[in-house]
């Protein structure tokens, strides 16, 4: 960076929310759910599209921590820029991907960052460790449990020793859906 009093902004991308905000601030400035509301052809993004009698099709870009259609999570992107009052042309940026994430997945998501949304920099940042970071501990295991995806990742300084983490494809939502059947 040329300027060390440039912004940093972190997305953090899960499952069923994507949380937004600079680095360094306390808590997120906003979040958004990771689901888009299809109708007549439009997307849309808000909070109660899962309530909203008039969307044809519910659409989850992401699964398991993955994304599986890109074009719809740019939508999503668009909006967390939009909502933050920036535009991503030339911003710094640092994102989140969870324990174990596929090389594939990552190389896709630095092309669409750089290429579609013109990023100035970016640093894809395990999310565990930076859990672990927020504790301000730089060795320990973090158990993480999301809505589609539950890690435990043991942490050596600094270092997540990938040879033992655990990672399922199992979270909230798959919880939700077992209790659901349950009752």
């Amino acid at each position: 960076m040329e300027n060390e009093n440039e912004q940093i902004f972190l997305i953090d991308i899960g499952t069923r929310n994507c949380k937004a905000g600079l680095c360094g601030d306390t808590k997120p400035n906003i979040i958004i759910p990771t689901c888009l509301g299809k109708r007549n052809n439009q997307f849309y993004t808000t909070e109660d599209v899962e309530y909203d009698p008039t969307i044809e099709e519910i659409i989850s870009p992401i699964e398991h921590g993955v994304i599986k259609d890109f074009n719809c999570f740019n939508i999503i992107i668009y909006k967390i820029f939009e909502m933050l009052g920036i535009q991503p042309e030339g911003q710094n940026l640092v994102l989140t991907e969870p324990s174990l994430n596929s090389i594939k997945n990552r190389q896709d998501l630095f092309g669409y960052m750089f290429e579609t949304f013109k990023i100035e920099n970016l640093f894809i940042a395990n999310q565990a460790l930076l859990s672990l970071y927020s504790t301000g501990k730089f060795t320990g295991i973090v158990v993480e449990s999301g809505a589609g995806v539950t890690q435990i990742a043991p942490i050596f300084n600094t270092r997540v020793s990938t040879y033992a983490v655990n990672r399922i494809d199992f979270g909230g939502n798959e919880l939700s859906e077992y209790l659901n059947r349950l009752l």
